[in-house]
């Protein structure tokens, strides 16, 4: 492929396609010795270097497969062809997108490919984004901390930046909490990004929430939305993120600890909102009616049940009630466990919080069940924050 390339640079050439001083330009270059190059390129007005003589340069020096050779010969190939990429870059010479868009596929140098992606930047080389979205993937997957990663990163997210990448989003997200040092910035920089990316910042994060394929970017998205002033925003997050976790199916175990952590942090969220949105009840009921399995998290149980009892709707007490009214009748015959006896307590709490008749038989109940005089107190307490009709 190379050779071929090569071939059609000098085809373009002999032909008469180029200009007489391109023509004289490119014979100089070919026959400059590789490490001499650059610095002839250097030494050289910018004004008299026509782009297309700058573009049939890179091409040369692509043809001579930047990364064969000596140290020597490498360095000063990837140097020249950083230069080049740079000018074309900044040039806006669009002919160039097809041999820039190629170079990250052929090299391994992260300084040539961050020239490439700030050259096609310039260019507006909409294109090339899938290409760029997918480099930065790789390198937010990656675990071992490393400088020349975390400036190519940032390249990236420049680079997406510019070219309004609404797609980007997701891996912007996942950038923020990704491996990159603080030092680098890159953390930083995809944070104070991600709003530039899309017309609605808000809109975009649910959408990473209920869809992204993975789970701690779902997390990440959370914990950003958390930090929104909008207290409606944070609780509808919440509510969609409790939703994913318990949609969320993995046989892998570092996987199944982030949904855990996720269904956690939805559920704190949750327990401490000023109103729970309605569309969390269902998600909410399904925690709920897990506090008879022996691995229930009563933690999760908890918080469930005191987000619960702020949605006013009645199919939302009637279901801490009917849970209260099977720990009691439990509770009569001896079968709770010193978590499930805890857990009434919380329910009791909870149903108080309510403040809803539909609560009272089963917190009347209480007093007939075998609980400590403690929690019977507990049950009159929350009976009395009912209104009486």
């Amino acid at each position: 492929m190379r050779a071929l390339i090569f071939l059609l640079v000098l085809g373009f050439v002999s032909v008469g396609l180029a200009s007489a001083q391109t023509v004289n330009l490119f014979s100089i270059f070919e026959q400059t010795p590789v490490k001499d190059r650059l610095s002839w390129l250097e030494s050289k007005p910018l004004n008299k270097l026509p782009d297309d003589f700058l573009y049939q340069a890179l091409l040369l020096t692509d043809a001579a497969n930047i990364e064969l050779g000596s140290d020597d010969d490498v360095h000063a190939k990837t140097e020249t062809a950083l230069w080049l990429c740079q000018q074309l870059g900044s040039r806006h010479y669009v002919a160039a997108i097809p041999l820039l868009r190629r170079l990250p596929t052929e090299y391994h140098n992260t300084n040539l490919k961050s020239a490439v992606w700030a050259a096609l930047a310039a260019d507006q080389a909409t294109a090339a984004i899938p290409d760029m979205i997918l480099e930065l993937k790789a390198l937010n997957a990656g675990f071992t901390p490393n400088a020349a990663g975390e400036a190519e990163a940032y390249t990236l997210l420049q680079a997406l930046t510019t070219l309004k990448a609404k797609a980007a989003f997701p891996d912007f997200v996942r950038a923020t909490s990704a491996w990159y040092s603080p030092g680098s910035q890159v953390r930083a920089l995809a944070l104070k990004s991600l709003p530039l990316l899309v017309p609605d910042y808000s809109q975009a994060l649910l959408s990473v929430i209920r869809t992204d394929t993975y789970p701690g970017t779902r997390l990440t998205a959370l914990e950003l939305a958390q930090k929104s002033t909008d207290v409606q925003f944070r609780d509808t997050a919440a509510a969609v993120a409790l939703k994913a976790s318990l949609d969320l199916q993995t046989n892998d175990d570092r996987q199944q600890d982030i949904v855990t952590r996720l269904r956690k942090a939805a559920l704190t969220a949750l327990a401490v909102a000023a109103s729970v949105p309605a569309e969390a009840l269902p998600s909410l009921k399904n925690v709920l009616m897990s506090w008879i399995d022996p691995q229930a998290d009563f933690d999760d149980l908890g918080n469930a049940a005191f987000a619960m009892a702020k949605i006013s709707a009645p199919d939302s007490v009637k279901a801490l009630a009917q849970v209260l009214s099977q720990l009691n009748s439990r509770q009569k015959v001896g079968a709770n466990t010193s978590a499930q006896v805890g857990f009434a307590r919380v329910l009791i709490a909870a149903l108080g919080v309510s403040a809803s008749p539909l609560a009272a038989p089963a917190l009347s109940d209480v007093e007939y069940s075998s609980y400590t005089p403690a929690i019977r107190r507990e049950a009159r307490s929350a009976l009395k924050r009912i209104p009486q009709s």
